[in-house]
């Protein structure tokens, strides 16, 4: 379902219905990453940014866009494999921060990144996640774009690394990395 923006374009962004699971795959993924997110509201939609935004220059972005209307919140997610790599085109703080800067550059985009309301960025890894020691960099990058585009709060607060399990027993959103499962997924929006 197509829903209509604030321009006169028409965009794909599909809705999750308010207490629904959804499970969002990266659909150029060899190692079939995925994240399982719940709307715990009744504006909350997702989007494939390479369906949305118009030209990238090339370069590899992110993989999911969740846009909480109610909250004014945007949410950007990379998928990755059990290994994060902070070089090159992979580098998954970058790709968000890619994104961050087209959707900016989009007359379309720009007031859904650029309005008020918190961004957070998450890096989603399949069971294990081997977090590289040489993130400090990258991850302050990112925050500073995210602080630039009106988010407020910490590296940890607004960057998250996300581990998908198959069980887990609850999960902590004060925690750097969250540990997400079917029966505690990822809640939209997360503020």
């Amino acid at each position: 379902m197509k829903k209509k923006q604030n321009s006169n374009q028409v965009m794909p962004f599909i809705p999750i219905n308010n207490g629904n699971k959804k499970k969002l795959m990266d659909k150029h993924s060899a190692v079939n990453a995925y994240v399982i997110v719940k709307a715990v509201d009744d504006e909350v939609y997702f989007a494939y940014p390479e369906d949305i935004i118009p030209a990238a220059n090339g370069q590899k972005i992110t993989d999911l866009l969740i846009h909480c209307r109610n909250q004014d919140e945007v949410d950007f997610i990379e998928l990755k494999g059990a290994n994060i790599s902070c070089n090159g085109q992979d580098n998954p703080f970058e790709q968000i921060r890619r994104t961050i800067n087209a959707m900016r550059d989009s007359e379309d985009l720009r007031d859904i990144v650029t309005g008020r309301g918190q961004k957070y960025a998450f890096i989603v890894s399949p069971e294990r996640q081997a977090i590289p020691k040489n993130i400090s960099t990258p991850k302050r990058v990112l925050w500073k774009t995210l602080k630039a585009i009106g988010s407020e709060g910490s590296q940890d607060e607004l960057i998250k690394m996300v581990k998908m399990v198959p069980k887990v027993n609850c999960m902590d959103k004060t925690k750097p990395q969250l540990i997400c499962s079917n029966d505690f997924p990822l809640e939209m929006p997360f503020q």
